[in-house]
């Protein structure tokens, strides 16, 4: 989680953006993470199509909770204090 959070921190986007972007790239890392495992599954043992859903729904939302707590304690910087215009400024 702290290799990707530096990776979104590093965008040229603002504050929001970057969280955003952050619950995107999580949220999607857990939908296919569910669907690889649903197939796996699915090859050994038939399911049915609802339960791609479990697999691919449960672990979205706990991504998109693990992002929200985990920006409690980190917080994205807005580009604008670490340009170089306000550089003088520091």
């Amino acid at each position: 989680m702290n290799k990707l959070w530096n990776y979104v921190d590093k965008k040229n986007l603002k504050a929001i953006a970057k969280f955003r972007y952050a619950c995107i790239l999580t949220g999607a890392g857990a939908l296919f993470t569910g669907f690889f495992i649903y197939l796996i599954i699915n090859i050994f043992y038939p399911l049915g199509f609802e339960w791609l859903f479990c697999f691919m729904g449960y672990p979205f939302l706990l991504s998109l909770i693990t992002v929200f707590i985990y920006s409690c304690k980190h917080e994205f910087h807005n580009n604008s204090f670490y340009s170089t215009k306000n550089s003088d400024r520091l």
